[in-house]
């Protein structure tokens, strides 16, 4: 039920925001959403990396390869490994929110600024993304904690986090709204909800089972932030964990990218009724990954003992899931206009063969997205050099073709024939082939 609540939280929003937001501010909104993921991304993939490694560390993995798993006997989790990479998690992410914190106030001020002086309609200032800004580098500064719990097994845990997370910031920033604060009003709900939520995970850490915790403290006071032991496993993390960015980037760009690329050149009106089926097609690829990514440090301990047939079963069991999930929810999106329209009858859906294509586009993303992260739980990550020049020929295509017709097709077509080309059929085939 929690996860639900994380991953259609914004949904629930919605109806308030439809009826107290112009399209115009809605529009701002989803750019300023797409903003803070990016700063999001800047994590480089870290966060999989720790919940994949410390999966392997709590498995009785000895060390950290550059690429594949270590052949263990299990004697029980590695203490020594999980406090080094604990303290690496923590210099990287410090260091990353305050990269992130001077790179939106400065450059990011910049691209927002343009956006709106674009809209005659909107009278806004940039407190609302001030408050972004400082919400998105504070989920940075404390971004290890809830991979953390996830790599330990304490999904329950970790799921709480999402929910408080999620529930403090719809529940203000719905107040908020009802007394006019408007889009300041939901960046104020992401703001505290990201706090709350990153308290909320320290403390579970913090009172984790009493044993495990007592022996995470004690190799604490054994092991300093700077030592050579910690510059080992660092080496071996970094490598991967630079594949995971490419992944990441990648998908961020082929997706959230055409919010961006929408609001500067389509407007923010043609940005409101794209981010909000991105906002539900998103929601729907969490629900239907859902099963699967429960099962991702089960995956982990089962291919770190070879038991690759175990591991495969769960995974097919996850895409079947996925799939059935998939089919009822995009035929729900794809005639949810009228439900849409009730709250604001501004907001007008593209034609309906456009709105299949960018269902289309989702769905297929999310299905090579699901194979190749099977085959990254196996610490090798032969799909980022595709994934990103994919990302690289669409945004190049997508550019073009926007200053050229400056139509939504200019967006939504790069993206589906370059990923038909290649990603979304190689992925799974080579999962079901074995070929990896």
């Amino acid at each position: 039920m929690g996860f639900f609540l994380y991953s259609g939280g914004n949904l629930l929003l919605l109806p308030l925001a439809l009826v107290y937001l112009s399209p115009a501010e809605i529009g701002l909104w989803y750019t300023f959403v797409s903003l803070s993921l990016l700063g999001m991304l800047f994590d480089l993939g870290f966060s999989n990396a720790i919940t994949r490694n410390v999966s392997y560390a709590v498995s009785g993995a000895k060390t950290i390869n550059k690429e594949g798993l270590t052949d263990t006997e299990y004697s029980g989790p590695n203490y020594e490994l999980l406090v080094r990479i604990i303290k690496i998690s923590r210099i990287f992410y410090s260091s990353l929110s305050l990269l992130i914190f001077i790179l939106f106030v400065s450059l990011g001020s910049l691209y927002v600024s343009s956006v709106i002086s674009k809209d005659n309609s909107l009278s806004i200032s940039l407190a609302p993304w001030f408050v972004y800004t400082l919400a998105t580098s504070i989920n940075l500064y404390f971004g290890y904690w809830k991979p953390l719990l996830k790599g330990f097994g304490a999904i329950k845990e970790s799921q709480k986090v999402r929910v408080m997370d999620k529930l403090t910031q719809l529940l203000l920033s719905a107040i908020f709204l009802f007394f006019g604060f408007g889009v300041l009003g939901i960046a104020l709900g992401f703001l505290i909800g990201s706090v709350s939520a990153r308290f909320l995970a320290i403390y579970y850490f913090n009172n984790y089972d009493v044993e495990f915790r007592k022996n995470i403290s004690s190799w604490n006071k054994k092991v300093t932030y700077f030592e050579d032991g910690n510059k080992v496993v660092a080496r071996n993390l970094l490598p991967n964990t630079y594949k995971q960015a490419l992944v990441s980037i990648s998908n961020f760009f082929t997706l959230r990218g055409m919010t961006l690329l929408s609001s500067y050149y389509l407007g923010l009106e043609t940005s409101a009724v794209l981010g909000l089926l991105q906002q539900m097609l998103t929601t729907l690829m969490q629900v239907s990954n859902t099963l699967f990514n429960t099962y991702v440090p089960l995956l982990g301990s089962l291919l770190t003992k070879k038991a690759t047939e175990d591991a495969r079963s769960y995974l097919f069991k996850a895409v079947k899931i996925q799939w059935l999930i998939l089919s009822l929810g995009s035929l729900m999106i794809l005639f949810s206009e009228p439900i849409v329209q009730v709250f604001n009858e501004g907001i007008r859906y593209f034609p309906l063969h456009i709105t299949i294509i960018i269902i289309l586009i989702y769905v297929l993303h999310n299905n090579h997205s699901l194979f190749s992260t099977y085959i990254s739980i196996n610490n090798y990550f032969p799909h980022s050099q595709s994934f990103i020049l994919s990302t690289v020929i669409i945004i190049i295509l997508q550019v073009i073709s926007l200053n050229l017709f400056n139509s939504i097709y200019s967006l939504i077509l790069p993206l589906l024939f370059v990923n038909l080309v290649y990603n979304n059929w190689v992925w799974p085939y080579k999962v079901l082939a074995r070929d990896f």
